[in-house]
C-alpha cells in the first residue's frame, strides 16, 4: 500500500491506486485514476473530472462499496 494513503481498502479486486478523495476548502472531492474497472458515485461511473461528494453519497470500487 502507498504510505501516503489515508484510507486503505484491503480488497485485491481494487487497483492499488484506484481513486483519490481529498478535502479542498471544506468540501470533499473524488476522481477515478483512469482505472479499467472504474469507480462509481451513486451508481454513475466517475471519470478523471473531480466530483464533489457528501456524507449521503455512495462510492463503489469494483466489488467494494463504501457508504
Amino acid at each position: 500500500s502507498d504510505p501516503t494513503a489515508q484510507l486503505v481498502v484491503k480488497d485485491f479486486s481494487i487497483a492499488p491506486m484506484h481513486a483519490i478523495i481529498w478535502n479542498e476548502k471544506g468540501k470533499y472531492w473524488v476522481k477515478d485514476l483512469n482505472t479499467i474497472e472504474g469507480s462509481y458515485l451513486n451508481g454513475r461511473r466517475l471519470s478523471e473530472v473531480p466530483k464533489e461528494i457528501t456524507i449521503e453519497d455512495s462510492l463503489l470500487f469494483v466489488a467494494s462499496q463504501i457508504t
